[in-house]
């Protein structure tokens, strides 16, 4: 892992790069405050990847910005404690669409790859992608649709947690297979914050439920999950969010997961 210095000084060529200012100097310094704040060491190497949810209510978000902005501040916080500081990102609707956001990449993203909101809420699908491209896919394997029915999940220690950051505004297409995805990701050294944006109550009550209901200790045969691997926050207004905010958010409860995570043996 690059130190902090080499890092900022690479945040820094790619601000320059992109028309001078500091934009992702910026998010990375207030990554950075929050970290130690939050006492999330930045030593603590994680593979980072960001799932946008991109259905058809989405369109407000991405039209003004609020996407795109947390890309940046995804790949802000990944150039700090992800080796390669490339961000595998998923825009999700009934669909998929990958693109790997790095500092050569990231201006503009949005208007340059003419993503747009459109179609319906394939959180599950998104949430399998993601599984399969850390190493994970082996939870889904089998099974019939949605690959729901698959065998039960079995535990695997990794030597690097994955971050899995989820953006999205309201109840996906398949609530209970993408409930179950979660169960078995459970399972694996994979922490998922899911940020909630937009003003549909009953988006955010699923995703409270994920956060709360699903039970933590119980096994998946019973309808539980091996420790808690969800935090969930609400942030209506993305775009009006300072960085400092945004990475409280998602910086919360990341050392109680760490510390659980080892105690189940799922993290070297």
């Amino acid at each position: 892992m690059p130190d902090l210095r080499t890092v900022k000084d690479r945040v820094a060529k790619a601000d320059a790069a992109n028309g001078g200012g500091l934009r992702m100097t910026k998010k990375v310094d207030a990554a950075v405050k929050q970290m130690v704040t939050k006492k999330v060491n930045p030593r603590q190497q994680w593979q980072v990847v960001l799932l946008a949810d991109r259905s058809g209510s989405m369109g407000n978000e991405y039209r003004n910005g609020s996407v795109q902005d947390a890309v940046e501040r995804a790949l802000g916080f990944a150039v700090i404690v992800d080796d390669d500081g490339s961000v595998p990102t998923i825009f999700f609707d009934h669909r998929l669409q990958q693109v790997d956001v790095s500092l050569d990449n990231y201006s503009d993203l949005i208007r340059r790859e003419r993503i747009d909101a459109y179609g319906s809420t394939g959180l599950t699908e998104a949430l399998v992608r993601a599984a399969e491209i850390t190493g994970n896919g082996d939870l889904f394997s089998g099974g019939g649709f949605f690959k729901r029915g698959a065998s039960s999940p079995t535990k695997k220690k990794a030597d690097i947690p994955v971050f899995l950051f989820v953006v999205t505004d309201g109840v996906p297409n398949d609530p209970q297979s993408a409930a179950d995805a979660i169960r078995k990701l459970s399972y694996r050294g994979v922490f998922i914050k899911f940020l909630y944006v937009g003003n549909d109550r009953s988006g955010w009550q699923f995703l409270e439920s994920l956060d709360d209901d699903i039970p933590v200790g119980v096994p998946y045969e019973q309808g539980g999950r091996l420790v808690d691997n969800v935090d969930a926050k609400q942030m209506a207004d993305l775009r009006s969010a300072s960085d400092d905010t945004f990475y409280e958010a998602m910086l919360d409860e990341v050392p109680t997961y760490l510390t659980t995570a080892r105690q189940n043996e799922l993290l070297a």
